[in-house]
């Protein structure tokens, strides 16, 4: 998912996501098709409430490149272009939800910690002397779904 990018026709989008994919070094070639997600939906009263986001979905034609082009995204924030733009793994809202759920207790175990810079982010605690890693520093973080 493409993010950030603005809202556009469909040749803008797909100039778009050819200037971004150019700047992350993947080739146009491996790209199997893109699309804008529209909020399809209807509010209480029954009125039509569709409008189009700001996302494209992106789609390849094979997992190493999907990868490679994840792997890239973080160079986006060191260009002029695309400092704006964000790529992120498709996910279905439970995934989602699941992700939330994990990055808030993060944070919230991460704020619990003792060490390091108090006002900022880098926050890390010291394993305990009863600990097979006694005295090694460490932060919490979020590995295959699991903290």
């Amino acid at each position: 998912i493409v993010s950030g990018a603005g809202i556009g026709t469909e040749e803008e989008d797909k100039k778009k996501v050819s200037k971004i994919l150019e700047t992350l070094n993947i080739d146009r070639s491996k790209l199997k098709s893109h699309r804008r997600i529209k909020n399809t939906g209807r509010d209480d009263t029954g009125e039509d409430t569709r409008r189009v986001l700001d996302m494209i979905v992106v789609e390849f034609k094979d997992e190493d490149t999907k990868q490679q082009t994840l792997r890239n995204a973080r160079n986006l924030r060191d260009t002029d272009n695309f400092k704006s733009v964000y790529i992120n793994p498709d996910r279905t809202p439970s995934e989602r939800a699941l992700d939330r759920q994990l990055r808030i207790e993060r944070n919230r175990r991460n704020a619990e910690l003792s060490e390091g810079d108090a006002g900022g982010r880098h926050r890390y605690g010291v394993q305990s002397a009863g600990h097979h890693k006694a005295g090694k520093k460490f932060y919490w973080g979020i590995r295959s779904n699991e903290l």
